[in-house]
């Protein structure tokens, strides 16, 4: 391999990267706009909170079901196969969206065909992009997953779309937009060792005799403490990332004004996902995610008087760089833990309980607005979620290889021969 060759390859995953950035503006943007969608359906079906709730909980009670398949896929097939034909499965669900005439056709189309297609694009992106990078990790992880961006740039645009052309155009234009340009940028997709021809490991990434399998993983208290810490974040973050818009409006507040808020929150965090993956890359992912949570849970406290813009936007850009930050610290957790051979496997549980936390944050927030007619209830689980995923993230400690070593001569050791 001469010299230049050798450049393009090891600059190669920055490609990726910025081949990831784009897909997840887009699909995440589409996904998080369903935010400022909520309202305009209200009104055309005259559904209640809950009903309407109950879409953003299929989404991603489905993208939950998903994920530990889509991580064996990943690791079956790669990366560029699993993207490509997931992002063209959710282009067909956001088109057809556009011809729902009910709650259960937007629960199938948007919530369930939508999601295999979104969860078909985050796992593998971010598998390949923590085996792309052994330095600048938190960096490359915090910009691939772009996707509060596209609150900023698919919100606006859909509430612009939904006032002037209604909600089924509006459904009918992102889908053609997904279609046209998140299945050929799936195309860029590589893995890194479809490039070098090497395994990760012969590239010095990772010692692979500390990987661990699932059923390995399952034993250590490293691996379900990592799971409460999503769960808590997820549902901590999930209710205002649906109900902010209509939080907002409830109070005074125009639709378009509302969104445009949204969007702010939008690279608010993305500001904190790029900055926490740089923290995490200078003092540890540890101690750069709890930081964040800490921040998140409590952060929540400043929309309670939305009357008062000052302290809305300021919630705005504290609370939305916090939220955003954590998802970039996960993988790193995640590969110096528990290694890199099964990391999609094991990525795939924890999208998972990911999925069921943003089912649930979201789901709540409409059933306890219809049942009290207040969102009170919801800003108080949302602290405690953050808060409560912030303790957790300081005492994490690392697996016991003692344990883990004795568990896998277990699993690799000969059944017993019946004598009898």
């Amino acid at each position: 391999m001469n010299k230049s060759e050798g450049k393009w390859i090891s600059s190669y995953g920055w490609v990726v990267v910025g081949a990831g950035a784009i897909i997840t503006i887009i699909v995440y943007g589409i996904n998080y706009s369903f935010a400022v969608f909520f309202k305009p359906l209200l009104q055309s079906f005259q559904w209640s909170r809950g009903q309407a709730s109950f879409i953003w909980a299929v989404n991603w009670m489905t993208f939950s079901v998903l994920a530990l398949l889509i991580g064996q896929l990943t690791d079956r097939f790669g990366a560029r196969r699993t993207m490509m034909a997931g992002s063209f499965l959710f282009s067909l669900g956001i088109l057809f969206s556009s011809r729902a005439t009910s709650l259960l056709h937007l629960s199938l189309l948007f919530g369930m065909l939508g999601s295999v297609g979104f969860a078909s694009t985050l796992l593998p992106l971010v598998v390949t992009v923590t085996r792309w990078f052994d330095r600048q990790q938190g960096l490359a992880l915090g910009l691939a997953q772009s996707f509060n961006t596209g609150m900023l740039v698919i919100s606006p645009l859909v509430a612009w779309l939904v006032t002037h052309y209604g909600w089924q155009k509006t459904f009918l234009v992102l889908g053609v937009l997904a279609l046209v340009l998140v299945v050929p940028l799936t195309g860029l997709i590589r893995e890194p060792n479809k490039i070098t021809k090497n395994r990760p490991q012969e590239r010095g990434l990772t010692d692979t005799s500390q990987d661990f399998h699932l059923r390995t993983a399952l034993r250590t208290r490293t691996f379900w403490s990592l799971k409460l810490m999503v769960l808590g974040c997820c549902i901590s973050h999930s209710f205002l990332l649906l109900h902010l818009v209509n939080y907002l409006s409830d109070h005074g507040l125009t639709i378009g004004f509302a969104a445009m808020l949204y969007g702010l929150l939008g690279i608010s965090s993305t500001l904190g996902r790029i900055a926490n993956g740089l923290l995490a890359d200078r003092f540890g992912a540890k101690l750069a995610i709890a930081g964040f949570l800490f921040a998140q849970g409590l952060g929540v406290l400043l929309f309670l008087r939305p009357d008062r813009l000052g302290t809305l936007y300021l919630g705005i850009i504290i609370w939305g760089i916090a939220q955003g930050g954590p998802m970039s610290c996960y993988p790193m957790l995640y590969r110096k833990y528990f290694g890199m051979r099964y990391l999609a496997t094991l990525m795939g549980s924890f999208y998972a309980i990911g999925g069921l936390g943003m089912a649930l944050g979201g789901m709540l927030g409409g059933v306890f607005y219809d049942v009290s007619g207040s969102y009170h209830v919801s800003f108080a689980i949302s602290l405690v979620g953050g808060v409560g995923a912030a303790i957790i993230a300081m005492t994490l400690q690392p697996p016991n290889r003692s344990f883990v070593e004795g568990h896998r001569k277990i699993l690799q050791s000969p059944a017993p021969v019946d004598k009898a």
